[in-house]
């Protein structure tokens, strides 16, 4: 049971829950009113509740500035939010742990004191052949043996990323993550196995979505470098 939660400003909350009290830390849950059901279904449970993370204005962090500006664009003081941790780990508390969990993750962009972080992601249909892959997030190898005609060799069955899971790899998902040396960009990984370039850039694509891969751009290209100040 791990409910996702509305973020909401103080003490416009009293708008849109029944007899709800102020909670910062997401403990605790409030009955939505009937507007506020068709207004906010996305923070809404199957029985009519939320759970509540109270955010006044004096919280000095910059969390209600934001949420007070996203109600002056939409006329909602609130934002659907969750713990900042993926299964089987501990809550994120220091720069180290949200740079590790959002790269070996799905997230899509981390702000982080003052920055705005995002990934060098493979899109469908997207010119990915420039990257550079590397396997930073990868911490075990685990192998099978099979036979074949010329005998039994070895391939990758599977590997663990840093936050604990593993993933079962194809064998041109394998055989990619062999050549990816942070060095070879994925056009020339594309060349070295003699497969579609496309064929190959979906498989990085499906290796960063298990976060199991990251990517670097070649340095003629760092110019364009999605790290940036806000």
């Amino acid at each position: 049971f791990r409910p996702y939660a509305a973020a909401i400003l103080w003490p416009e909350a009293v708008e849109y829950f029944a007899a709800v009290t102020f909670d910062p830390f997401m403990l605790t849950v409030a009955v939505l009113d009937a507007r506020a059901r068709e207004t906010i279904p996305a923070v809404c449970h199957v029985d009519g509740t939320c759970r509540i993370q109270s955010v006044g204005d004096a919280q000095s962090d910059g969390f209600s500035d934001l949420l007070r500006e996203f109600y002056n664009r939409t006329g909602v003081p609130m934002v659907l939010n969750t713990s900042f941790n993926v299964r089987g780990e501990p809550i994120v508390e220091t720069p180290n742990d949200a740079i590790r969990c959002f790269l070996a993750s799905n997230i899509e962009t981390l702000y982080l004191d003052g920055f705005r972080v995002t990934k060098h992601c493979v899109k469908d249909g997207a010119d990915a052949s420039h990257l550079i892959p590397t396997t930073l997030l990868l911490r075990t190898w685990r192998t099978t043996r099979q036979r074949d005609r010329d005998g039994w060799s070895e391939r990758i069955a599977a590997v663990e990323a840093r936050t604990g899971h593993w993933v079962d790899l194809d064998d041109l998902e394998s055989a990619a993550v062999c050549y990816a040396d942070g060095a070879r960009t994925v056009h020339e990984i594309a060349k070295l196995l003699d497969h579609p370039l496309a064929d190959v850039i979906a498989a990085f694509g499906r290796l960063q979505r298990s976060g199991l891969m990251a990517f670097e751009v070649e340095p003629d290209r760092a110019e364009h470098d999605v790290v940036g100040r806000d």
